[in-house]
């Protein structure tokens, strides 16, 4: 009781006043109880009450330092307050690693089961530098453990809360993702949910991308979409994915990538400010999300890429992720972003203008100081 208590105050779920008011009138502390007059006083759902208990339950049952298939060491819990992702130590080889495990109080939820082991079984296998690796699988508990490669570093979610990404990395992230999507589209696999909490930078720059969840096998026919079902995440999901999630190909993963792009350049997600609902209604619209004008200070080759990943019509949308990787190379080869791109960046856009203002200015003074002192060079030379 004490630690669903805790959890509950520390979530945010309810206050301390409220548990000590319940308890003031309970002869016996008693978990059921306090839980019943809590939902009964309006004080916290039954939901979100569902949810506490699950917490509370996932913590008892991994505790630091317990050992999992007897070689998995539990350092800690990441990826979230329901600890679905759990750090640990390979004791074998001395490696860590990340335990991803579908939470206890959804183990009776068959749609969710399925797409865990759906991605279990797409994900194993694959072996690429930019798509987090697999590593092991085994049961704990009755239920089924993906151990993939840990990586030292943050999401690309984390990364864009500190504001925009510079222009270079943000174009190398994206081709690094563009080589990723392409080897999992020549397998006939289609992500569904590229954004940036699923792609993850590890103190060396290297971008990988992860959790095919919501992945989808070309060659099979989905049973675990309802009918009206929405799959994905509506600020980066393609227009034709929001109609029908069933017919999308590689395409509406370019989408969602150059919307990931706008993201990092511009520091804000397409449709911002929008719900879900509406962003969807605009999507089956054909509407494109993103400002323009935001992008007007970039070069033209970048503004020309991102246009052509998020075409609302798939057909003229790239129709190849290495398309990308081409693209991009073919950028960073003619120098089109410059070093003084680069600079101007670090300026906030109502300064910019000064800025080469002063850059050209700075050029004349320079000119006229040369013209007028240039005859006493001329001597101090002979």
């Amino acid at each position: 009781m004490d630690r669903a208590i805790h959890l509950g105050i520390r979530y945010g779920f309810f206050t301390q006043k409220d548990v000590d008011e319940i308890l003031e009138d309970l002869a016996i502390p008693d978990w059921q109880e306090v839980k019943r007059r809590l939902i009964e006083k309006k004080k916290i759902t039954p939901e979100r009450m569902f949810i506490l208990e699950s917490v509370a339950t996932e913590e008892r049952q991994f505790a630091e330092g317990d050992l999992l298939a007897e070689r998995y060491e539990i350092v800690r819990p990441i990826g979230g307050s329901m600890a679905r992702v759990l750090l640990a130590r390979d004791v074998e080889k001395d490696l860590l690693v990340a335990l991803k495990i579908l939470p206890i109080g959804e183990m009776d939820n068959q749609v969710l089961k399925s797409r865990f082991e759906k991605e279990i079984e797409l994900h194993t296998g694959l072996e690429h530098p930019h798509i987090i690796q697999v590593l092991d699988c085994f049961v704990h508990g009755g239920r089924k453990v993906l151990a993939v490669e840990y990586l030292e570093g943050e999401s690309l979610s984390q990364k864009l809360a500190r504001g925009p990404i510079p222009l270079l990395q943000a174009l190398e992230i994206t081709r690094q993702i563009a080589c990723a999507l392409d080897y999992l589209h020549r397998r006939g696999l289609v992500h569904r949910d590229i954004k940036p909490s699923n792609i993850l930078v590890s103190r060396q720059g290297v971008a990988k991308l992860l959790d095919l969840g919501l992945a989808k096998n070309m060659k099979e026919e989905s049973l675990l979409t309802q009918p009206d079902e929405i799959l994905g995440t509506p600020q980066y999901m393609a227009p034709e994915q929001a109609r029908n999630p069933h017919i999308v190909d590689g395409r509406a993963d370019i989408y969602g990538l150059g919307a990931t792009l706008f993201h990092m350049l511009t520091a804000r997600p397409p449709f911002a400010g929008l719900r879900s609902r509406e962003i969807i209604q605009r999507l089956r619209q054909g509407e494109v999300p993103l400002l323009w004008e935001e992008l007007s200070d970039f070069p033209l080759a970048v503004q020309s890429l991102l246009r052509l990943m998020v075409e609302p019509d798939p057909m003229k949308r790239y129709q190849r992720a290495g398309e990308i990787v081409e693209d991009i190379e073919k950028i960073r080869r003619k120098r089109e972003v410059t070093r003084f791109d680069l600079i101007s960046r670090h300026f906030p856009k109502e300064t910019r203008s000064l800025f080469w203002i002063l850059i050209l200015l700075g050029s004349v003074l320079g000119g006229v100081i040369t013209w007028w002192f240039w005859p006493y060079l001329k001597q101090l030379g002979r």
